[in-house]
């Protein structure tokens, strides 16, 4: 079983403590299934709510309502639960090749640890959204225009990747600083804009 002190190092070596599952949604079919490393708690849920639990069913993840707000407790790691599927089992190497263990950059994650490491964020409303998860999105406001920047973490050129904007842009044109064709579309109150994406790019509206 082991800790982790490095996740590169360490965590493809590790074997889990535990397995939890969680529902983001209300259909049972949606239940996310992943193993937990390095810590597990044991404690009980008074007068929480519970979102997830390890498999011998004791709670694994619960929220409680306070006021206004709303806390998460959660009785593992879900990053290391995150991380663990996109990280090869090679031996340790910190040299300068491009392809050493050093420059790898991780992409196939486990979307079900994703989920519960944003909970704290899910009631908030994000300005843009893309299709692809790993395209991270940084919206910039100025007199001139809006630009939002875009950076590509797959590894691989997108093709039709859209991103959804949901606030009050200028509409008078959009275009690419890369030079790329962009189509747009209405979604109801919000803007799609989709294009083909290779490493990073820049939307821009005026």
């Amino acid at each position: 079983q082991g800790s982790v002190a490095f996740e590169k190092q360490d965590l493809p070596w590790v074997e889990p403590l535990a397995q939890a599952q969680w529902s983001p949604g209300a259909d049972a079919q949606t239940t996310r299934r992943f193993p937990v490393f390095s810590a597990r708690s044991r404690f009980r849920s008074v007068g929480s709510q519970p979102l997830g639990a390890f498999s011998d069913g004791s709670p694994a993840v619960v929220s409680k309502a306070s006021g206004r707000g709303k806390s998460f407790y959660c009785g593992f790691l879900p990053g290391l639960s995150y991380f663990r599927p996109a990280l090869p089992r090679r031996p340790a190497d910190r040299n300068s090749a491009p392809d050493s263990l050093a420059h790898l950059i991780p992409t196939s994650f486990e979307r079900g640890a994703a989920g519960i490491v944003a909970l704290p964020a899910e009631a908030i409303a994000r300005p843009a959204v893309c299709s692809e998860p790993l395209v991270e999105a940084m919206v910039i406001e100025s007199p001139q225009g809006i630009a939002i920047s875009l950076v590509n973490w797959t590894g691989r050129p997108i093709k039709q990747l859209t991103v959804t904007i949901d606030f009050d842009a200028p509409r008078r044109s959009v275009e690419l600083a890369g030079g790329g064709s962009v189509r747009q579309a209405s979604d109801g109150p919000r803007r799609v804009l989709t294009f083909d994406l290779e490493t990073a790019d820049v939307l821009i509206l005026r």
